[in-house]
């Protein structure tokens, strides 16, 4: 995974899950924090949970066995194994016990996100309030945007101090939804996402769930989008088609602005002197042709 994301120019990335027991998560974010102990300067920063405390009826791609309310004594050896490994949790804030998992996350430094959730404009200013400032994938796994119950993604473009990322593949989100997005929020407060699962035809499971992955789509047996097959170098061209943005703007969608997200921009996110020597060398195509992370090159194409 480091070094396939690393031919696409991905310097720093979290390894994101879907919902399981919390006896696999334990045993994910071991695997995790033992592998980043071994490997001093990978490009693997830690872990995103995606679930499982989500709500079904936003469940996009992810299995609904596995779908349950937080209940704190389940989560401690997780929470407890995966101190600083733990990035982020997406949950959904109207679900049982959903205000007490936000609760329990920021007392713990692990970012909330909001998503794979039907939560009312008022449940999300409410989290967005306790510090859950961030929306995963926008427009996905959420209801749409109606005119009289603007819900999350009305939430999410309007509510000033929320961040939201985005899958700019042109298959989950439509450009002209990716340019709504980005002139709503500004440049600034959008995050590209890759939500990859990687690319070529094939078959596999996804949290128990049979994918199948054909051209620029994978797809659960239902027809359900179960994540991209882009990589983050395409979203960056794609954004700036989309949007209109600038090649700097669309750079720092993915780069500064998710590091802001984490807090981790005091080391990532930028060239500056002092921070990580995390480097991208691309061409005019902006076709990646080094990945340098932490002064050590990873990945170099010259073809």
């Amino acid at each position: 995974m480091c070094r396939r994301l690393a031919e696409h120019g991905v310097t720093g990335f979290l390894a994101t899950t879907v919902s399981f027991p919390p006896s696999t998560l334990l045993k994910i974010v071991r695997v995790v924090k033992d592998f980043i102990e071994d490997n001093p300067g990978t490009n693997l920063l830690g872990v995103h949970l995606e679930g499982p405390f989500v709500n079904p009826q936003a469940s996009g791609a992810q299995n609904r066995k596995y779908i349950r309310p937080f209940v704190p004594s389940e989560m401690e050896d997780v929470f407890s194994e995966g101190r600083g490994i733990i990035k982020a949790v997406t949950f959904a804030p109207e679900v049982e016990n959903g205000m007490r998992l936000l609760k329990a996350l920021t007392a713990r430094g692990i970012k909330p996100f909001i998503g794979h959730s039907v939560a009312g404009y008022k449940e999300v200013e409410a989290a967005a309030g306790k510090g859950a400032t961030h929306v995963t994938h926008l427009f996905n796994a959420m209801p749409a945007l109606h005119h009289r119950g603007p819900g999350l993604i009305g939430a999410a473009l309007t509510i000033g101090n929320i961040t939201a990322d985005i899958i700019a593949d042109g298959v989950h989100v439509d450009p002209v939804a990716v340019k709504l997005a980005v002139e709503a929020k500004g440049p600034g407060k959008v995050i590209l996402i890759s939500d990859g699962i990687g690319d070529g035809e094939k078959a596999f499971k996804l949290g128990g769930l049979k994918v199948r992955v054909k051209g620029k789509e994978a797809r659960l047996e239902n027809g359900k989008l179960a994540g991209s097959v882009i990589g983050l170098d395409e979203a960056v061209g794609n954004i700036m088609r989309f949007a209109g943005v600038s090649l700097p703007e669309a750079v720092g969608m993915a780069s500064l602005n998710p590091a802001r997200v984490l807090g981790i921009d005091g080391s990532k996110g930028s060239l500056e002197a002092g921070k990580d020597a995390d480097i991208v060398i691309f061409d005019h195509d902006l076709k990646v042709r080094h990945t340098i992370v932490h002064a050590t090159k990873i990945f170099s194409n010259l073809v």
